[in-house]
């Protein structure tokens, strides 16, 4: 079987033993295998849903014919694997593997709608949600590159989310919205309510199908404890919201840094001095704690690695906590671009590829036309020069 690979834009081939087996164990571990009624009562209850919204007038005809589309289409989609094969492979060679759940389910429109009601809403009103939220790495290092980060007086650090998505539970979820909404009027807050059982029901009734069996998705677990799906139409938003309320509520954390922000699950800091591992292994624990208040549990859990030049620093000898880690490198990746010091000791960046990444162009055979073609050195250019550093 030919499976795609997650962040280095190639594939693998992998024997249908193995994907099955793969397939089987996240299942296994996020899902419960479900029965045909299931499937019939679940139609039932989404048809309810849709009538007792569409009373209320909380959908246009728009929104009621999609999600009356997607009802009626009973699509329980197979899920799909991702190949991680810019992590490190195991001892029988084989990497890390990634479920995908396609947002094709006959559900999967409920959450939608309401996921897109939320944010009209918010935007409407000017909530400002995304001060702390990194776009892309360009805007990274736009926002980096002009605040006086040196390698003498500053340490720089990622803070990365593990296992985000389905740490994203739906309780957090609620406690995020309601966070960012607080002070709009009565009447959108009503509606953002609505939103929100919109969102509940889809990510309570996600059903799949693999080898002739239907499984529902987190199963029997409380409707509130079930996490974002990889591949749902709202998770992007909903984790990148989440995220925002994180920072939004932990900003005491980073009162002594230039810059910090998140990106889905990968987040980063610059802070004011230098820091030392203990140091960072302290912080981590304290910003870890707020975090647990936060969200209600601890099951939303960040690592740390802080970015020691060794040329500069000393570097512990021992990682005393598998949750704190160092990188002793002359780089430091993050998303698309890699964080170097100059021999000056100022904060640079250059393209970072990860391991095994393909870079692809288009086959001169292909249908695209002309002008698409021509573009296409221009628009290389461009995304280099808005990840490098332009020394001229």
């Amino acid at each position: 079987m030919v499976v795609p690979t997650d962040k280095t834009n190639s594939f693998r081939t992998v024997s249908k033993s193995n994907y099955c087996k793969w397939v089987g164990k996240h299942l296994a571990k996020n899902a419960k295998e479900a029965s045909k009624a299931k499937l019939a009562d679940v139609k039932l209850l989404a048809q309810h849903l849709l009538h007792d919204k569409v009373e209320l007038g909380m959908l246009s005809d728009k929104e009621e014919s999609f999600v009356k589309q997607n009802i009626d289409s009973m699509a329980t989609p197979s899920p799909k694997l991702l190949i991680k094969d810019h992590k490190k492979p195991d001892q029988e060679g084989n990497f890390p593997t990634r479920l995908v759940v396609p947002a094709t389910n006959f559900t999967s429109g409920f959450p939608k709608i309401g996921y897109l009601g939320i944010k009209r809403i918010l935007d409407d009103n000017k909530v400002d949600y995304m001060s702390k939220t990194i776009i892309q790495a360009s805007d990274l290092k736009d926002q980096l590159e002009n605040r006086g980060i040196t390698c003498n007086k500053s340490t720089i650090a990622s803070i990365d989310a593990e296992n985000f998505y389905p740490s994203v539970r739906l309780k957090l979820v609620r406690k995020a919205v309601n966070h960012f909404s607080k002070n709009l009027p009565e009447e959108d807050q009503i509606t953002i309510g609505h939103c929100l059982d919109l969102i509940k029901f889809g990510m309570q009734s996600t059903l799949l199908t693999f080898v002739d069996k239907c499984y529902e998705y987190d199963g029997d677990k409380d409707p509130e404890e079930k996490g974002l799906t990889i591949g749902g139409y709202e998770s992007a938003w909903l984790a990148d919201l989440v995220g925002a309320y994180i920072l939004d509520n932990t900003k005491s954390h980073f009162r002594k840094t230039k810059y910090y922000g998140l990106y889905r699950d990968d987040g980063i800091a610059a802070f004011n001095n230098q820091l030392s591992y203990d140091d960072m292994l302290k912080w981590r624990t304290k910003f870890q704690n707020s975090v647990n208040r936060l969200a209600g549990g601890n099951y939303l859990q960040f690592t740390c690695s802080i970015w020691l030049d060794k040329s500069r620093r000393e570097t512990p000898t021992t990682q005393t906590d598998p949750m704190t880690s160092f990188e002793s490198t002359n780089c430091f990746p993050h998303l698309d671009t890699e964080l170097v010091w100059s021999d000056e000791g100022k904060l640079q960046f250059q393209v970072h590829l990860k391991p095994n990444q393909q870079l692809k162009c288009l086959n001169v055979d292909s249908i695209h036309t002309n002008a698409c073609f021509k573009a296409i050195p221009s628009g290389v250019y461009k995304r280099l020069s808005k990840l490098t550093t332009n020394s001229c």
